[in-house]
């Protein structure tokens, strides 16, 4: 059950200091429908549509990790949530997800800023440039055919800058095509599907590995501590219809597992997975607290991706700054090489 149509004042915001309130009212022994009527009115505007919904899916005996999703959680952000009702560990997966929504929610935001100056500049270059293109360009063309100046790189670079502007939008907007169209097609893939191709595309590949050996192993190992054993927990993520790609790695483990391979040659088996979890899943096995080991191999994985993740923003700004340069730079020779020839010719 998900309630999609709502307007931006029905909207929750700030979603990751409300999954910490949520986890501090818990903990002070209010009930989870309580603790969602006490805050709703201080995260949604006009509220009381969608609390009423949230109500509906509680009567209906919607689980607490269905119920955020109506409240206004995106499904695929859930899973830590819907695995620790099972191992009995909300209130830490409340708190474990509102820190990682944190960082989500930190790093969105410093690629905005990092993003709205140069384009801005890229926007306000873009029109200059329209503006030499329809006004000086022209006048230019004209005093060069008049004196018969020559027709090297200083009569052709004011035609090439003339259509920069052109050439932007055309890699924007076939950016933005294949960008909509290969969301498409990944979407209406099956798990095993996305898993093969996603893993093959530079960079996307990596972040994917990265992104799911993470969650995976967090929530196994919070699923082995709590006692159950690594085929009923591997059970568990396969079962759950929050995040395929997790339900078709577990799936393949569990498999593997029920063929009489050991757990660490499966993760070497399995696609998908990051390729030095194997030596630490042994590591675990052999000392008896493979629990421990997931748990904390995924914190660490988590702390890589988000290095990772900050590195190639930083690299954004430069890139895009060198690239203004260049246009800025052509733009100054479209106008001083045809003036230098016009020079030379009197």
């Amino acid at each position: 059950m998900r309630w999609t149509t709502r307007s931006k004042n029905q909207m929750l915001v700030n979603r990751s200091s409300f999954l910490r309130r949520l986890a501090e009212l818990l903990e002070e022994g209010y009930t989870f429908h309580d603790s969602v009527i006490i805050l709703m009115p201080h995260y949604v505007q006009e509220y009381e549509s969608v609390l009423a919904a949230a109500e509906n899916s509680l009567r209906a005996g919607l689980s607490v990790s269905q119920v955020l999703e109506v409240i206004g959680f995106k499904r695929n952000t859930l899973l830590p949530i819907a695995v620790s009702e099972v191992d009995g560990t909300l209130i830490l997966s409340l708190k474990e997800l509102a820190k990682r929504l944190e960082v989500k929610e930190a790093r969105e935001k410093r690629l905005r800023s990092i993003l709205i100056y140069p384009m801005f500049l890229f926007i306000f270059m873009a029109a200059l440039l329209l503006l030499f293109r329809q006004y000086f360009l022209p006048n230019f063309q004209a005093l060069t055919q008049a004196r018969h100046a020559e027709t090297g790189l200083s009569s052709y670079l004011p035609l090439i800058v003339g259509k920069i502007p052109d050439i932007l939008l055309t890699m924007l907007l076939i950016t933005s095509l294949v960008a909509f169209l290969s969301r498409k097609v990944f979407t209406r893939l099956p798990p095993a599907e996305k898993i093969r191709k996603l893993v093959r595309i530079p960079v996307v590949g990596v972040l994917l590995k990265k992104t799911k050996t993470s969650e995976l192993t967090g929530e196994l190992g919070s699923l082995l501590r709590s006692g159950l054993p690594i085929q009923d927990a591997l059970a568990v993520l396969e079962s759950q219809r929050l995040d395929g790609i997790i339900a078709e790695v577990a799936s393949n483990l569990k498999r593997h597992l029920i063929h009489g391979i050991p757990f660490e040659q499966a993760v070497s088996l399995t696609e998908g997975l990051e390729p030095n979890l194997a030596s630490f899943v042994k590591h675990g096995s052999d000392t008896g607290h493979l629990a421990e080991e997931l748990i904390l191999y995924s914190a660490h994985t988590f702390e890589t991706l988000e290095s990772d993740v900050a590195k190639w923003v930083s690299l954004i700004q430069p890139v895009l700054f060198a690239l203004l340069a260049v246009c800025i730079v052509l733009a100054y020779l479209a106008i001083l090489l045809p003036v230098y020839g016009m020079i030379e010719t009197m």
